[in-house]
């Protein structure tokens, strides 16, 4: 697929095609990551640190250089109801460089994201936030918790750890329904919706059609977990060439009939296609 050239790269406050995943405890991977096309560059403090490695991982973020770090960076921290994930927050706070979003795991309700924007504001950082939805008390909260803040920028679906508190298979068809009330509640509140990792490493195909299958939900982007998955995923959530010509068409016919109805290639078209042909010049850098 050819994909249009000068997608606007996300500050963690806009689009995000792809959010790549570094262990802290990699940093000499995280560091050199500038070069990956990945929207967001993300250094993991939870599941990918050990036990026994979070306090020295802490205090290597705490040092980050602002020169060092990759555009797009951001930070996922412990359970902000964990002593982890508290001490992760106080970090921030002090820390030499602040991530331009931190990644709240585990949220499941409104509070955690409001607690954590309450201690930035008293602060004054105005680093956003993201939320992950991975247990059953998350996704029950889901609408509530989209609409919680205005810092809160995006949702993902966390599909392991919702299947190990579930019991749930992992597998497509019976996660179809959370996966699907995580994308609705995030798109209702305006917000990005951003689908979990594929963890099969090698397999390129169920990559990519994990990415199509979540982009037909209303997802608009997903979670990398190797830096050889960010290519497949950009080009997924990427409007093409052709759909941006068609986008634009559609905008176009629109302005110059001034009418809420049009016909185009034999369809009819209202206003919900303009507001689509709309979003998808937005996501390809577009504007008219």
């Amino acid at each position: 697929m050819t994909v249009v050239e000068g997608v606007p790269r996300s500050r963690s406050r806009g689009i995000c095609r792809c959010l790549l995943v570094t262990p802290a405890i990699r940093m000499e991977r995280f560091l050199g990551g500038a070069a990956d096309a990945a929207d967001i560059h993300l250094l993991d403090l939870e599941d990918s640190v050990p036990p026994e490695a979070k306090h020295d991982a802490r205090q290597a973020v705490a040092t980050l250089d602002p020169l060092d770090v990759p555009a797009g960076y951001s930070l996922r921290v412990n359970p902000i109801r964990s002593p982890e994930g508290l001490r992760d927050l106080h970090m921030v706070l002090d820390a030499r460089t602040a991530p331009d979003m931190i990644v709240l795991p585990k949220v499941e309700s409104p509070y955690d994201v409001e607690l954590v924007d309450d201690v930035l504001a008293g602060a004054g950082i105005d680093t956003v936030l993201w939320a992950i939805l991975e247990t059953a008390a998350g996704l029950e909260s889901a609408m509530a918790v989209a609409r919680s803040r205005p810092r809160l920028v995006a949702l993902t679906f966390g599909a392991a750890d919702f299947c190990a508190d579930t019991g749930t298979a992992m597998e497509w068809e019976p996660l179809l329904m959370a996966r699907s009330r995580v994308a609705l509640a995030a798109r209702s509140a305006g917000i990005e919706a951003v689908d979990g990792p594929t963890f099969d490493l090698d397999d390129a195909a169920a990559l990519e059609s994990d990415a199509r299958r979540a982009a037909a939900l209303g997802y608009t982007g997903k979670v990398a977990v190797h830096p050889g998955q960010v290519d497949v995923i950009n080009e997924v959530f990427t409007p093409s060439t052709a759909d941006v010509h068609r986008a634009d068409r559609i905008v176009g016919e629109f302005r110059r009939t001034g009418s809420s109805i049009i016909t185009m290639d034999g369809r009819m078209l209202g206003p919900p296609f303009l507001r689509q042909a709309e979003s998808t010049l937005a996501r390809a850098g577009r504007s008219r």
